[in-house]
């Protein structure tokens, strides 16, 4: 990484989580080409990366996959910090490597399953690379008393990522044994709990099964979005109040790679309003920290209407924020959920 003035060293860096491709996709002379994409971004002063968002080099995110990657590099970095130094201008370069699942070490395999989503195809596949090299660990084997780690293990920065995998076996009488951490993010008290949890945990009596993998995750306390600075005075603006005031936003989706992490954000968007209550001219101002939560407020908008107003509007401003739940919004019954595995 470097910025403007220089070379520039990191405090803590988060990991950016390994993503799946399907067979043939990595072979081609556009996906090795677009394996390797440009994150920009600034520090503030007390070091926290900002402005993040992909290099505008004329090349368009050809699929999701590439996308996904791109927004993955953010969320990582958004959560990494540097000494405390207001920085401009700073880069950072990720190249993304394609390797075969068959061809995979079952260290590179753990590193892959164990920030995995559970919704993604090729954690099966993953998973299931990991119990051949290591037993026969059948999926039809259900718990019959599951237990869980509990959910404040660990010691995890705000909006850092932990993860456990765990291996063990299963006894006929479907005690779990031989609990063991195959590989982790590097929480020593989450590894601790996981295996304490899989210890506990009792399947319905059948055979012996050997080299069973699990997963937990959790991540660390919400990050907060940036300070929203003063909105500049635009003398082009016409957005009378009472227009405004009529305007029906779009769906609020939150970005999930950053929703994952617990990470807060904001964005600025401006918008023309038609006398029938079309929205035109969308354009996002500002997004912080990433442009990840600016390029989902530009959904948001976009998608709006307004009654109509029988005149048209100019140059509105909509400040969209993105805000994780908080323990008041839960409902309240006494119990902790236990995580579920990610």
């Amino acid at each position: 990484m470097v910025c403007a003035d220089g070379p520039v060293e990191t405090l803590t860096l988060e990991p950016i989580a390994p993503g799946f491709v399907s067979n043939g996709s990595s072979s081609s002379p556009q996906a090795r080409f677009e394996a390797e994409r440009t994150i920009q971004f600034s520090i503030d002063p007390d070091g926290r990366p900002v402005d993040l968002r992909p290099l505008n080099d004329g090349r368009a995110l050809s699929d999701f996959r590439d996308r996904a990657s791109v927004q993955e590099a953010q969320a990582a970095l958004a959560v990494s910090r540097f000494p405390a130094e207001a920085r401009a201008n700073c880069r950072m370069v990720v190249q993304r490597d394609f390797l075969p699942i068959s061809e995979a070490t079952p260290a590179q395999l753990v590193q892959a399953f164990g920030p995995s989503s559970g919704q993604d195809p090729g954690t099966q596949a993953v998973r299931s690379a990991l119990v051949g090299q290591w037993g026969d660990c059948s999926t039809r084997r259900r718990p019959r008393l599951a237990s869980y780690p509990d959910p404040r293990a660990g010691s995890p920065t705000p909006g850092q990522r932990v993860w456990s995998v765990t291996r063990f076996d299963i006894g006929p009488d479907g005690a779990t044994a031989r609990v063991e951490t195959a590989g982790s993010s590097g929480d020593p008290a989450f590894d601790a709990e996981t295996r304490r949890a899989v210890g506990e945990t009792r399947f319905f009596e059948g055979g012996s099964d050997t080299g069973c993998f699990t997963r937990f995750g959790r991540h660390g306390a919400t990050l907060a979005a940036p300070a929203m600075p003063p909105l500049p005075t635009d003398p082009l603006q016409d957005c009378p109040s009472e227009i405004e005031q009529a305007f029906r936003p779009g769906r609020l989706n939150y970005p999930t790679i950053m929703q994952s992490r617990g990470v807060e954000g904001w964005a600025r968007v401006r918008y023309d309003l038609a006398p029938w209550g079309q929205v035109g001219n969308v354009a996002v101002i500002d997004a912080q920290p990433s442009a990840v939560f600016g390029d989902a407020a530009h959904a948001i908008v976009a998608q709006g209407r307004s009654d109509g107003a029988f005149k048209a509007a100019i140059r509105c401003v909509s400040v969209v924020q993105f805000r994780m739940p908080t323990a008041t919004d839960a409902p309240s019954n006494g119990d902790t959920p236990p995580p579920a595995p990610f």
